[in-house]
C-alpha cells in the first residue's frame, strides 16, 4: 500500500529529474537492480534506506514527515504478515494520543496543513485500514469512521498536487480504500448492486489502470483490477487487463498453470474459464 522501492525510483526520475547513473551514485543501486525493483511491490531492497533518504533530499515538497513514514512502513510490513494484533499493540497508543489533533485536521480541510499534521492523518488511515483488513473485533465502528475521514482528508489535501509522488499516493488511497471494503465482504456477496455502485463511485478501474500506466512492470494493479472484473463477470475488460498483467508478469500468459499464488483465488474463476476459450487475447 505504501510507497515501494519501485515507487521511489519513479519519483526520483519524474520529480527530481534524476537519471539511473545519478541514482546509482547516490544510493549504490545498480541500473540492473533499479530495473528489477520496478516490478516489485516491496521495500526490501538493500538500498531502501538510501532511496528513502535521497527522495527526501531531492523532493522537498513531500507532505509527510519522516516519523510518520517510519510508522506507516512498520504497519505496512506487519500487514503483509497479517499481524493485526501486533499492529494494534504497537501503535494503538499513538493513535489514541493523536486522536484530538486528527479530529481537528479532518474538520478543517480548507486550511494549510503541516507535514506533521498530514503525517498524523496518514498514520490514522493506515492503522484503520489494517484494523479493517483484520476482519476481527479490532474493526470497530470507530475504526471505520476514522478510516473514512482520514481517506477523504488525504485525498482532499492531495488534490491540488501535480507531482508524481502525489499521483501515486492518490491512486493508492483510492484503491486501498476500495480493497478494505472488498476484502471485508464475503465472496458470495461481492457481486451486488451495492458493490458495483461503490466501484463506480471510487472509479476503481480508472485508478488501477492509471497506476498500471505509471508502473507498467508492477503487476499488482492489473492483478487487482482483473480479480474484481472477473468476480463481476465484466468480460469486456479482460483483454486489456490481461495484456497489462502479462506485460508485468509473464507467468500469467497461462492462467491455468499458475501455482503457489494464494491470491490467484476463486475471484478469478470466470476469467480462467474465458481465457481457456481465448488463449491469445493477452497478445
Amino acid at each position: 500500500m505504501w510507497l515501494t522501492d519501485g515507487d521511489n525510483l519513479l519519483v526520483l526520475r519524474a520529480d527530481a529529474n534524476m537519471k539511473s547513473i545519478e541514482i546509482y551514485t547516490r544510493t549504490g543501486m545498480p541500473t540492473r537492480s533499479q530495473t528489477h525493483e520496478k516490478s516489485k511491490s516491496r521495500r526490501q531492497s538493500h538500498h531502501h534506506v538510501q532511496l528513502r533518504t535521497t527522495v527526501r533530499e531531492k523532493v522537498p515538497g513531500l507532505m509527510w514527515n519522516e516519523d510518520a513514514e517510519d510508522v506507516i512502513e512498520d504497519i505496512d510490513t506487519l500487514m503483509e504478515q497479517s499481524a493485526w494484533t501486533e499492529i494494534n499493540r504497537r501503535h494503538r497508543f499513538l493513535i489514541n494520543s493523536t486522536k484530538e489533533e486528527f479530529d481537528v485536521v479532518c474538520s478543517q480541510n480548507d486550511r494549510a496543513i503541516t507535514k506533521r499534521e498530514f503525517g498524523i492523518v496518514l498514520v490514522h488511515y493506515f492503522f484503520c485500514t489494517a484494523m479493517i483488513f483484520s476482519k476481527s473485533a479490532l474493526a470497530t465502528p470507530q475504526v471505520s469512521d476514522g478510516f473514512n475521514r482520514a481517506r477523504e482528508s488525504c485525498l482532499m489535501f492531495l488534490a491540488p498536487r501535480a507531482e508524481t509522488w502525489a499521483g501515486i499516493l492518490r491512486y493508492r488511497l483510492t484503491t486501498t480504500g476500495f480493497a478494505a471494503n472488498w476484502n471485508s465482504t464475503p465472496r458470495e456477496r461481492r457481486d451486488t448492486a451495492e458493490m458495483r455502485a461503490l466501484i463506480n463511485r471510487s472509479e476503481l478501474f480508472r485508478s488501477l489502470n492509471a497506476l498500471s500506466d505509471l508502473m507498467p512492470k508492477n503487476h499488482r494493479a492489473p492483478f487487482s483490477a482483473l480479480a474484481v472484473a472477473s468476480r463481476l463477470k465484466e468480460r469486456t475488460r479482460y483483454s486489456d487487463l490481461w495484456r497489462r498483467l502479462v506485460r508485468a508478469a509473464s507467468q500469467f500468459k497461462h492462467p491455468d498453470k499458475v501455482q503457489n499464488d494464494a491470491f490467484f483465488d476463486d475471484d478469478f474463476d470466470d476469467f480462467r474459464h474465458w481465457a481457456m476459450q481465448h488463449p491469445d487475447e493477452y497478445k
